[in-house]
């Protein structure tokens, strides 16, 4: 038995479901889609201009993050208004006259599609990198192969929102198909186009960018998991330490005698390599010494920035990650409605169809509101920036970050200003091959130079 047979049952209440979307409307509706368009809208306009100001995205994932961010932005604006609307006034625009119906109807459908699809590229851009890894390092403005795809993903989409110009005109002052059968086919479109289509391509480039992430992960705790035997072949004293070096040096050479220089050649030479060579190991004995911890998440920061220059240490591979699963679930529920209203073969109640309908549509409102969230979840860098560019809006810091774009370990060994540093290289020439100092030869030269 199914609701219309139910409600044939009753024929002093031909509405015998009116009461489910009312009371959604006035326990649900009247305090959900208020808060969620003012979040919403405030945090997509705030993620615009942290895309923007930060300085943190290469062209290339900007072109998708702020398509996303408008896309959000226009969802908001245009479907859930006209919701607010009928719900908190009992006034549809949509009903006004056939233009503001065609045109609000099909701008509403198409910015949901496009909002859909550029996270959906987004996505498969991602997973396809971790196929090619190099394709990442590609610097500069927007590449012309995403242009190309930007484009013809946007006049794509107008064809599903076609039928919507064509049929839809205001009937009996409700915004409705000419016939019934175009309105069938437009709840399919919505189902294949809008549902299965993006959602699948979401699902599978999740998946592969999690699998890789935890590849990568389980193989650098594999590799970090005994200490690693470090080889230098440049040594680099920083600070205080390189004057120490230049005195010993200047007070090593200088201490032997002249007359023993002039005497035998081939002592002053010896003795000049003998000092040069213990100051070489001495420079590579005081080389900066790191903690295992700090060495570990430097390593980790490294390894990203050296694998994906423009990756800001993985942050934009979690922001989507988060973005697909927010996606994924606030659109499941109106996704398996539609695929029972369509393929089931029962006959839905309309207010019945007009409760599930409006509730699973203002559940999907979620992930256009709470996508600004993750910008400032996926890590402390995004973070770092998003306070400092509410700071600098409310006029509490100068317009210059104080983030640096160096990697952490640069920083740790970066040279004090105002001070020569100092370096020895080791280098192995195939021609001329330095023969190394043994102990005896250090003990002859010792024991030539001449008492003072």
């Amino acid at each position: 038995m199914n609701l219309s047979d139910t409600a044939h049952q009753n024929p002093d209440n031909p509405r015998p479901y009116a009461y489910l979307y009312e009371n959604l409307c006035v326990y649900f509706l009247g305090w959900y889609l208020p808060t969620t368009i003012i979040v919403g809208a405030m945090g997509t306009l705030f993620s615009l201009f942290f895309l923007f100001c930060s300085k943190l995205f290469k062209s290339n994932m900007l072109i998708w993050l702020s398509s996303i961010c408008i896309g959000d932005f226009l969802i908001l604006m245009l479907e859930g208004l006209w919701i607010l609307l009928k719900v908190w006034f009992k006034y549809d625009i949509r009903d006004q006259n056939d233009v503001i119906c065609v045109l609000h109807k099909a701008a509403s459908n198409y910015a949901i599609y496009w909002s859909a699809y550029m996270q959906c590229a987004l996505s498969v851009e991602r997973a396809y990198l971790v196929f090619k890894p190099l394709h990442a390092r590609v610097q500069g403005g927007v590449s012309k192969r995403h242009a190309i795809t930007w484009i013809i993903i946007s006049l794509l989409l107008i064809t599903p929102v076609m039928p919507y110009m064509i049929y839809w005109r205001v009937i009996d002052g409700d915004c409705d198909p000419t016939d019934r059968a175009i309105f069938y086919l437009t709840t399919v479109t919505d189902l294949i186009v809008w549902g299965i289509v993006p959602l699948l391509g979401m699902t599978v480039a999740t998946v592969v960018i999690c699998l890789n992430m935890a590849r990568v992960g389980k193989k650098f705790n594999k590799s970090t998991a005994y200490p690693q035997k470090w080889t230098r072949k440049h040594s680099t004293i920083t600070g205080s330490d390189s004057t120490g070096v230049e005195k010993r040096r200047g007070l090593s050479i200088s201490a032997l005698p002249i007359s023993s220089s002039k005497s035998n050649p081939d002592i002053h030479t010896l003795s000049t390599r003998t000092m040069t060579h213990l100051d070489a190991t001495n420079l590579a004995n005081t080389r900066v010494e790191l903690t295992h911890a700090k060495l570990q998440r430097q390593l980790t920061e490294q390894s990203s920035s050296r694998h994906n220059a423009q990756d800001n240490f993985g942050h934009v591979t979690r922001l989507l990650v988060c973005m697909n699963v927010a996606y994924m679930t606030s659109t499941f529920p109106l996704l398996i409605y539609l695929m029972y209203r369509n393929f089931s073969g029962v006959d839905v109640d309309p207010d019945v169809h007009r409760f599930f309908y409006y509730m699973c549509r203002s559940l999907c409102f979620l992930n256009s509101c709470t996508n600004w969230i993750f910008y400032c979840l996926v890590g402390k860098l995004f973070r770092a920036e998003a306070k400092h560019i509410l700071l600098m809006c409310c006029g509490m810091r100068s317009t210059k970050s104080a983030r640096g774009y160096s990697s952490p370990l640069e920083n740790v060994l970066a040279p004090v200003q105002g001070i020569p540093t100092p370096t020895v290289t080791q280098h192995v020439c195939p021609g001329k091959r330095t023969r190394s100092i043994s102990a005896a030869e250090i003990q002859r030269v010792v024991s030539a130079i001449p008492p003072r």
